[in-house]
């Protein structure tokens, strides 16, 4: 799924931030539609530790350090698109952690939330854009095209990645079969959809 999503200005909410919420609002409301009911729904959303903790030289540290943005829905009535925007803004901007140890911290209270409740629908969403996927060359030519596989789960992941000309984001999603053919035909979502 191409989606254009242009950058809004610097003080507003990232291209990745506004296509997270929107595909997360989608998904829920074909989640729903199928159902008959709302059920309460959680979106997590991975954050680079890196520009935040190695500030002068992130693209020096090996490894992976990372931590989630968390936002719970226990009412259908909380999806609106702008006001999911803007708490998934507000999440990023409020994580605080300054070492290692206090992104493992963090992790325990997401693994607390994740067995907490078995009717909760978790999503979760994740992102390289801006990452330099399409300057890489291992010797034999940088890649033409760079797609994910997301193996078969019982989960609903969602990951983004830029287009090969850097003018969209391409998002690939692994959600129930009868909410995709909902979301497929989502006219909120298609507005924002390359064919």
């Amino acid at each position: 799924m191409g989606i254009s999503v242009t950058n809004p200005p610097s003080n507003g909410p990232s291209r990745v931030e506004v296509l997270t919420s929107l595909i997360f609002k989608c998904a829920v409301d074909a989640a729903t539609t199928n159902a008959g009911f709302f059920r309460p729904s959680s979106l997590f959303h991975v954050v680079n530790m890196r520009i935040k903790i190695f500030k002068n030289d992130p693209e020096k540290v090996v490894g992976n350090i990372i931590t989630m943005v968390h936002e719970k829905m226990t009412d259908s009535r909380e999806i609106a698109l702008n006001e999911l925007v803007s708490k998934l803004r507000k999440g990023k901007m409020e994580i605080k952690e300054r070492n290692v140890e206090e992104i493992g911290e963090r992790w325990e209270n997401i693994y607390s939330v994740l067995g907490a409740d078995p009717n909760l629908q978790i999503y979760y969403m994740s992102s390289i854009c801006g990452f330099p996927t399409y300057d890489m060359d291992f010797g034999w030519g940088k890649p033409v095209h760079v797609k994910f596989e997301i193996p078969e789960e019982d989960n609903k992941i969602v990951l983004f990645i830029d287009t090969p000309h850097n003018d969209g984001i391409e998002a690939t999603l692994r959600l129930p079969e009868k909410d995709m053919v909902i979301l497929e035909q989502d006219k909120e979502l298609l507005e924002y959809v390359d064919s």
